[in-house]
């Protein structure tokens, strides 16, 4: 991150380079949304529900099928764009469009991809 001024509601922080790929690089994957859906709380029903139904049940030997995961996901960031509504027009300003800056950082590209690949077997 570079200043170039410090207003007062600024806050000096340091960032490992992990943190740093989590920022710059994982954020923006599929497979880090995969993941993180398990843990999250889904604050509505509606939403919840549609998670939960469609998220993949593993096989004996714990793989889940990529298209099932891959509806999981696109249904997880609808639910995280319906949340971003609510954030206020000042932490946008701050951080960001997060919805589209993730898209286009890469996870529209891996739903391509895995778009290309479930549908060519």
């Amino acid at each position: 991150v570079v200043w170039k001024t410090l207003s007062e509601d600024d806050h000096n922080i340091c960032i490992t380079s992990k943190g740093c790929y989590y920022l710059e690089v994982l954020v923006n994957r599929f497979h880090y949304y995969d993941m993180v859906l398990q843990d999250t709380p889904i604050y509505s029903s509606e939403s919840f529900d549609k998670i939960f139904d469609s998220f993949p049940k593993s096989t004996p030997e714990g793989k889940r099928f990529l298209y099932d995961r891959q509806k999981c996901v696109e249904y997880f960031f609808e639910y995280l764009r319906s949340q971003f509504d609510f954030q206020s027009p000042r932490m946008i300003t701050n951080y960001g469009e997060f919805p589209s800056e993730v898209l286009k950082g890469g996870l529209e590209n891996d739903l391509k991809r895995i778009s290309q690949l479930v549908s060519s077997k």
